[in-house]
C-alpha cells in the first residue's frame, strides 16, 4: 500500500490483480481520522521520507509479510493469548465473519480479491450447530 494521500493501494499481495477500494458505510469518519493520525505518526518516524509503504520496518524498509506476522503475533502476546494464530487468521475472520452474517458469496469473493468463488466457499463450510439447526428443520410425527 502507498502512503501518499489520495492514492489508492496499487497492485495485491498475489499475482497483478486490482484490489477495490470500499467504503467502509457508518465507519468511514473513525477509519479516516484513524488513518490520519498513522499518517502523521508515520511522518516522523525513520524511512518516513524514503519508502512509500504504508507499513515498514525498524530500518524504514517496507514491512514483509514476516514482519507482519511477527507484530501479529506480538499482540497476541501481548494480549495474554495462548493461541499460535498466523497473521492470515484475520483474513480469514473477515470472510466467515461476512458470510456468516450473510453477505452474497459473491459480494465476498470480490473484497478478497479471489477469481474464483471456489476460493471463498472455503469458509462456507458447516458447523456443528449449522447441521444440528438443518436436521431440527426436518419434519418429525408427533
Amino acid at each position: 500500500m502507498s502512503a501518499k494521500p489520495g492514492e489508492r493501494p496499487g497492485r495485491a499481495a498475489r499475482g497483478d490483480r486490482r484490489r477495490r477500494a470500499v467504503r467502509a458505510g457508518r465507519w468511514a469518519a473513525e477509519l479516516r481520522e484513524a488513518y490520519q493520525a498513522w499518517l502523521d505518526e508515520r511522518a516522523g518516524l525513520p524511512g518516513a521520507d524514503t519508502t512509500p509503504a504504508l507499513f515498514f520496518n525498524h530500518r524504514g524498509g517496507r514491512l514483509s509479510v514476516r514482519g507482519a506476522s511477527d507484530v501479529f503475533a506480538a499482540i497476541l502476546d501481548r494480549a495474554a493469548l495462548d493461541d499460535d494464530a498466523p497473521a492470515h487468521v484475520l483474513r480469514h475472520t473477515f470472510a466467515t465473519v461476512m458470510i456468516r452474517g450473510g453477505a452474497d458469496l459473491v459480494v465476498v469473493a470480490d473484497l478478497l480479491g479471489h477469481a474464483r468463488l471456489d476460493q471463498t466457499r472455503r469458509y462456507t463450510l458447516p458447523t456443528a450447530a449449522d447441521r444440528r439447526r438443518a436436521v431440527e428443520l426436518l419434519p418429525t410425527d408427533r
